[in-house]
């Protein structure tokens, strides 16, 4: 099939290929979260051998890397959409409403001069994820896809974890105009480290009986669920990689150990344990610009007790991909 066919075919299974979501209610292990407006739900990827995904996969490029000793791995795709999907996710992202403002901390909201960036509230971000644009649904054809390749549960997080003024959710979206040096490091953080524990039960698919991970584990171990979070970025039309607002990963709480640049319509998937901020910017004088994330907090749960989902997955993704290089 050469190049022409491909697109083609891709273009087709746009429209024949449809990825199926079913919701499920977590299970809240920690009383710290028992607020108002904790939300339970996740959504699951019906597994499903898509071809989709597998022609993106072998036509675009991948690039991985493992952080510290303690291997920690972060991928990068790129390529993987069609021009047109491309350009309809930069302009959805131009005409959504993010009204929620992004501030260096809960404690200091009422300092306007502090917010630095804008994300969906609650109403826009399940919007978007009810009825997201072509490219999303391509993502959501990928999970699927992994979750049949690796014989895995692939759900979101709980939608929505409260606790006093903070919140954490399992998708969550940025509109960053500007980053400084500052902002970037208020904005270090792990989306989840089970290694501290979790709010949320995750259950044991290989058990007997219906139970759950209460307790700590190293993320991604055999037999063990690997929690991911996975970044699509979507800039304007001017915006260039040089400009910055990518995202930097640490190998510790002040040293950088990798860095991503903010291509348009580039996927990162990496472990959420591995404490990461958004890049400052180094936009010229005068230019006006901008760039949004949609990111998605995943759980890649084995359904056996002897796998390693995590090194089925980079198994998976170096055969799928001829192209696949290591940084």
């Amino acid at each position: 099939m050469d190049c022409t066919d491909r697109i083609a075919a891709k273009k087709k299974l746009q429209t024949e290929e449809t990825p199926r979501l079913i919701k499920q209610t977590s299970v809240l292990i920690s009383d710290l979260f028992k607020h108002p407006q904790t939300k339970l739900l996740s959504y699951h990827f019906e597994p499903v051998l898509f071809q989709s995904p597998k022609l993106r996969l072998e036509d675009c490029t991948i690039q991985h890397t493992f952080l510290s000793t303690k291997k920690k791995a972060i991928y990068l795709f790129d390529q993987f959409f069609l021009p047109e999907e491309i350009n309809d996710l930069r302009q959805f992202s131009l005409q959504s409403s993010f009204s929620k403002k992004v501030m260096e901390s809960y404690e200091e909201e009422s300092n306007a001069s502090l917010q630095y960036a804008s994300a969906m509230d609650n109403r826009e971000r399940w919007a978007f994820f009810s009825n997201p644009p072509q490219a999303v649904l391509e993502v959501f054809k990928f999970l699927s896809l992994l979750s049949h390749e690796l014989n895995a549960e692939v759900s979101t997080l709980p939608w929505e974890l409260c606790y006093k003024t903070s919140s954490f959710t399992a998708v969550s979206t940025n509109f960053v105009r500007d980053i400084s040096p500052k902002h970037r490091e208020a904005g270090k953080h792990w989306d989840y480290n089970p290694e501290e524990g979790l709010a949320f039960g995750i259950p044991i698919l290989y058990a007997e009986d219906k139970c759950y991970y209460t307790e700590p584990f190293i993320n991604g171990d055999v037999g063990k669920p690997w929690l991911v979070s996975l970044i699509l970025y979507s800039t304007q039309e001017n915006f260039r990689p040089e400009y910055g607002m990518g995202t930097v990963f640490y190998t510790d709480e002040t040293k950088i150990g990798f860095h991503s640049e903010c291509k348009d319509a580039r996927l990162i998937l990496f472990e959420g344990d591995i404490v990461h901020s958004l890049e400052e910017s180094t936009i010229p004088a005068g230019l006006s610009t901008s760039r949004v994330s949609y990111v998605f907090k995943l759980s890649i749960n084995p359904k056996k007790e002897n796998q390693s989902v995590k090194e089925m997955f980079f198994n998976w993704i170096s055969n799928s991909n001829k192209k696949t290089e290591k940084k």
